[in-house]
């Protein structure tokens, strides 16, 4: 069992690690927005987190920078390869550098979303496709909702609602004060 910090390892060194050894074993995030990676002789096999999985789960997992893990080798793990291990480990860190920068800009993920009305009548056809199909499934929900939707990439997703929260084309809905 190896047990410790995101704060002093980072996710994508962590993996390396593990995978250079060959281990074989889970390795559990604790975070809200956590979960866990599966590794067979050092191959990722399998990850999840926010109900998403495979690649998407990755990256969700590596905008994590302070969680406790915990690597388990003794559970056995199956799955099939997600692909080439070095190659998963280099977009992982990729990942970690954007999540890094767009973390600073984004509300608390449990705060619901709004398309601002103004913005949609003056200036919705600027934004592509992607974008506008983004936007319109962020109405009304949280972050957290949106990145778990398994139509959007998270990161994707939350690089449209950071600049789009920038230009005030999303706006944060008020929390109702009961009492």
């Amino acid at each position: 069992m190896l047990e410790g910090t995101l704060a002093e390892f980072s996710l994508p060194s962590l993996v390396q690690t593990l995978s250079g050894s060959r281990s074989s074993g889970r390795l559990e995030v604790q975070h809200w927005r956590g979960g866990s990676i599966d590794l067979a002789s050092g191959q990722v096999v399998a990850a999840e987190a926010m109900g998403r999985e495979g690649r998407a789960a990755l990256s969700l997992l590596v905008s994590i920078d302070q969680a406790p893990f915990r690597f388990d080798p003794s559970v056995s793990v199956r799955g099939q390869l997600l692909g080439p291990t070095p190659n998963l480990i280099v977009q992982m860190a990729a990942d970690s550098e954007e999540w890094a920068r767009l973390l600073r800009r984004l509300p608390t993920w449990d705060q619901n979303l709004e398309l601002n009305q103004s913005w949609i009548q003056s200036a919705s056809s600027l934004v592509s496709r992607k974008e506008w199909e983004i936007l319109q499934a962020s109405q009304g929900r949280s972050l957290q909702a949106l990145l778990a939707d398994p139509h959007y990439p998270p990161l994707d997703a939350a690089k449209v609602v950071a600049d789009f929260l920038g230009i005030q084309a999303l706006i944060l809905r008020r929390q109702s004060k009961i009492g």
